[in-house]
């Protein structure tokens, strides 16, 4: 079966967008998507659909624009999202498409690098569109709290209680934080918004790295805040 690949218009192609994400279990909403690609403050994002011979969209991919520090310059570059490909059509060819067209927007839209987080089973089809692997990503993860891991071994709402009260307790008394004591001077507050002190923060922070993504208070504020 032969697949065409298009640029997506991002206002006309939401209801195929979403009507794709839905099929493959891809939580979306209206104010995801506007957030995503639309309201993205390091500038524009793209998309690309896959279709049949008849027009049916079986599949996606997008880009993201994002701004990182390269050296002591800062570049809008791109990040590969939401490669997404119906189950009936999950052969190499569509997904392989949609990527080339991804990394082959570069020159158009003046983007130096293109980077993604792919998972295990789009890994090889990204090598294959031309990505190179330049290191893993390592998630770390701390738990607070215990019930959601022991309902996994105890079934029962009252078991799974006392147990995660003993659980819990060691948690935090085995926690190294306990032991931790904040120098003088320094003191921890809630912010309700991004301010210019993380702009401050953010101007010495990054003078630390010679590659690293924008942490702007206008950055976290999109991410975070919205």
């Amino acid at each position: 079966m032969g697949y065409f690949v298009r640029q997506a218009d991002l206002k006309t192609d939401f209801e195929n967008i979403q009507a794709l994400w839905s099929r493959n279990a891809h939580a979306v909403t209206a104010s995801r998507y506007s957030w995503m690609y639309g309201a993205n403050p390091a500038g524009p994002s793209w998309a690309w659909l896959a279709t049949t011979q008849v027009g049916e969209v079986i599949g996606c991919a997008g880009l993201a624009s994002r701004l990182m520090k390269i050296g002591s310059q800062f570049a809008r570059v791109g990040q590969a999202i939401d490669l997404m490909v119906d189950a009936p059509h999950r052969t190499v060819g569509p997904a392989m498409q949609l990527q080339r067209a991804v990394t082959a927007s570069s020159k158009e839209f003046a983007i130096p690098l293109i980077y993604a987080f792919p998972n295990a089973r789009s890994e090889g089809i990204l090598q294959r569109a031309g990505y190179r692997v330049l290191g893993r990503l390592e998630q770390w993860t701390k738990p607070l709290r215990s019930a959601y891991k022991i309902r996994d071994y105890i079934r029962s709402d009252v078991g799974v209680k006392a147990a995660a009260f003993i659980v819990d307790a060691v948690l935090r008394f085995a926690s190294p934080e306990w032991r931790h004591r904040t120098p003088t001077g320094i003191r921890a507050a809630m912010l309700q918004t991004f301010d210019e002190r993380f702009d401050d923060l953010w101007d010495r922070a990054s003078r630390q790295f010679s590659l690293i993504g924008d942490r702007s208070a206008a950055y976290l504020q999109w991410r975070f805040g919205r």
